[in-house]
């Protein structure tokens, strides 16, 4: 099985062109492949440009167009993507990405590994971080998103997440629930994100020059 084959980029982006181009660089730098891309724009100020939309698809849900605007970042995100996984991804796997993420040379062995294995149903990290509650990280994961589909199963639900009066998620963050769903049933290979990808981390609410000065600092993955 060549997993590159037959699997889709995926990512969300969110007012911040700059950190989804160089991710995506990244991938098909250290992959030493281009793969089909797809990105979710759920910009409400700064919207994908004509030359991301000449190579990559781009799903136009600038200011809520496609989704519900549940005004709380993590369930934005988690509805975006399973919009995505339900009717934008053709191919039977999907990697799911945070756009704040860049790739280093061992996801190359990774994808050479898994083309020994004769099935594949998730590949990813599992645990919890900020907010209590063990789930499958989106930061970057590979989903049999054909299987997810065939068993009608859903990436959100709304009434998984528990939030603080300030609207922030304290307990079962994205990916929670539809790990709940799988964690019984499906292959899982669990790897660790550390080994695979750097990760800024909460870029939508980072400084311009903090993003800057990141990128700075891992420009080798990606140029």
């Amino acid at each position: 099985m060549n997993l590159l084959n037959d699997i889709t980029l995926f990512t969300c982006t969110f007012n911040n062109n700059l950190l989804t181009k160089c991710m995506i660089m990244s991938c098909f730098k250290q992959l030493k492949n281009d793969i089909p891309v797809i990105i979710m724009d759920n910009g409400t100020t700064e919207i994908c440009t004509e030359d991301m939309k000449e190579v990559f698809k781009v799903i136009d849900n600038t200011n809520f167009k496609l989704t519900k605007n549940y005004n709380q970042v993590s369930r934005n995100h988690c509805s975006a993507i399973d919009y995505a996984l339900k009717n934008c991804i053709k191919t039977k796997y999907v990697m799911l990405c945070d756009n704040d993420i860049l790739f280093n040379k061992n996801i190359k062995t990774l994808f050479d590994s898994l083309d020994s294995l004769k099935e594949i149903d998730v590949v990813g990290e599992i645990g919890w971080d900020f907010a209590k509650g063990d789930r499958l990280f989106p930061y970057f994961c590979i989903i049999n998103v054909e299987k997810m589909n065939k068993e009608n199963l859903s990436y959100f639900d709304n009434n998984s997440f528990v939030e603080n009066s300030n609207k922030a998620i304290i307990k079962n963050d994205t990916g929670y629930s539809f790990y709940e769903l799988i964690k019984n049933n499906w292959n899982i290979k669990q790897i660790k994100l550390k080994n695979y990808i750097v990760h800024l981390g909460g870029a939508s609410h980072r400084p311009l020059q903090r993003k800057d000065k990141w990128l700075s600092q891992n420009k080798d993955l990606f140029m």
